[in-house]
């Protein structure tokens, strides 16, 4: 098998503000990473316009309210919007070729506010990871 870089250029490199990897069942479906409150991912510039595909849930129950997401291209805001709902979302969000500067990596980050502390909805739980958004899917396509 061979893989060639091209192929690469979609798939994020987690950096820091990640939870680790979770999964229920085979499915690839089945696979999600929390963020944190913020969170960097870098990826393969294309140096052409590009589509940021984030498929993802926030604590809207458990917050018992809206969080205020930003999503950030080389420390350039590109959007903000509001998760105002339980419900899973598609972000499908642009990204012109100029904000993605001229270097081989182009670095993405979201800034999520409020997170959830598991350990503080409920004193038994041991879990006190800083929940922010529940990402099913972070892709990179060139427009």
């Amino acid at each position: 098998m061979q893989v060639r870089i091209e192929d690469q250029t979609g798939l994020p490199v987690y950096m820091d503000g990640w939870n680790g990897e979770e999964q229920v069942g085979d499915s690839p479906e089945g696979r999600w990473r929390w963020t944190e409150g913020s969170a960097r991912v870098v990826f393969t510039n294309s140096r052409r316009d590009a589509v940021l595909h984030l498929r993802a849930h926030g604590p809207y129950d458990e917050l018992q309210g809206p969080q205020s997401v930003v999503v950030s291209v080389e420390g350039q805001e590109v959007t903000s919007f509001e998760v105002a709902s339980a419900d899973a979302f598609l972000r499908r969000i642009d990204l012109p070729g100029p904000a993605l500067v001229d270097k081989d990596w182009v670095e993405v980050a979201i800034q999520v506010d409020p997170v959830l502390v598991p350990q503080q909805m409920d004193s038994t739980s041991a879990d006190q990871r800083r929940l922010g958004l529940q990402v099913f899917q972070l892709y990179l396509s060139s427009s």
